[in-house]
């Protein structure tokens, strides 16, 4: 049995090459604080589920950003493990524009609503907590600068993307539409061309075997009046193949375009 074949497309290359930039780069932080002071393995363990999210952002942008924002909550009373990093700002960063860019309306405002929330009580909840109401806008102001920038930025080109997809399937059956308007009125003009055939051989034919019969009849007794019945068959046969041929010309351009 062969295993089964992974296509990955340019744009989930690029998710994953993102995803591992930035955990690379927490990576190397936590070993940085290891070799300085020791106290990497405790932010290492905390690490782990605060990067994770971002492998599955693409798929589960909502839970990713939620689970990744607990984890900041829930490591504070720790001991702040994860502000040793340098780079920890960029994680909930990719994340909230995950939220804004892959989920609908309302699921993308309740991501962030959610998210906000859990950053404010991480910002307000001890150590490093606010001691008065006037300290309270600053650690506010900076969870919001935080992930509303870039979770609108995503909603912004969420719906020009939108549109963008919205026009192209506008674009398409307006070119559906123009085609069979097309094809209906071929087939309308096929089906004058081909009563007009009809009634100019039915007329024609007639003419010509009520001139044919009285030329028959006068041949004996008035033979210029039959060449004469026999000069308008002769013209009437012109006349009509004449028309015929201009018909099936039309017809042949048509099937030709």
């Amino acid at each position: 049995m062969t295993a089964p074949r992974i296509t990955l497309n340019a744009a989930t290359v690029g998710q994953l090459d993102l995803a591992l930039a930035v955990a690379t780069l927490a990576v190397l932080e936590v070993v940085h604080a290891t070799i300085a002071d020791g106290g990497g393995l405790a932010t290492a363990i905390a690490l782990v589920p605060f990067v994770a999210p971002l492998a599955v952002r693409h798929r589960w942008p909502l839970q990713a950003l939620l689970a990744s924002v607990a984890v900041v909550l829930i490591q504070k009373p720790f001991g702040q493990l994860l502000t040793s990093l340098n780079g920890d700002q960029a994680v909930p960063l990719l994340l909230s524009y995950g939220a804004g860019a892959w989920l609908p309306e309302r699921r993308a405002v309740a991501a962030l609503a959610s998210a906000l929330v859990l950053l404010i009580a991480w910002a307000l909840m001890p150590p490093g907590a606010a001691t008065t109401l006037s300290e309270v806008p600053g650690p506010t102001f900076y969870v919001v600068m935080l992930l509303v920038p870039t979770w609108s930025v995503a909603r912004v080109i969420r719906r020009d993307r939108e549109s963008a997809r919205k026009f192209s399937a506008l674009a398409d059956a307006t070119l559906v539409l123009s085609r069979q308007e097309a094809a209906a009125a071929v087939a309308a003009e096929r089906e004058r061309i081909s009563v007009e055939l009809h009634d100019i051989i039915a007329h024609s034919v007639s003419a010509m075997v009520v001139q044919a019969g009285s030329a028959r009849l006068l041949l004996r007794t008035h033979p210029e009046r039959a060449r004469e019945s026999l000069s308008a068959i002769e013209r009437t046969g012109r006349d009509t193949l004449s028309d015929l041929r201009s018909l099936l010309g039309m017809l042949r351009r048509q099937q030709a375009q």
